[in-house]
């Protein structure tokens, strides 16, 4: 994560910014670490950051609502 790198926005994914779209995140040689440590910390499994808010949520910095 970065903190205020992409204007508008307080936390940006330093590989989405990096990368410019989910897939190709998910592509890199750096998603499977990533993904990995998001697992042990307790995200939920299955979980991709390009998923985030879960279905139903509301982002409470954007307003970005999923579902």
């Amino acid at each position: 994560m970065e903190e205020n790198t992409v204007e508008g926005r307080r936390w940006a994914c330093g590989l989405y910014v990096k990368y410019g779209s989910w897939d190709k995140v998910y592509e890199s040689e750096e998603w499977p670490d990533v993904y990995s440590k998001s697992q042990a910390v307790g995200l939920r499994e299955g979980f991709r950051c390009g998923d985030w808010p879960y279905a139903g949520q509301k982002c409470h910095s954007c307003g970005n609502v999923n579902g």
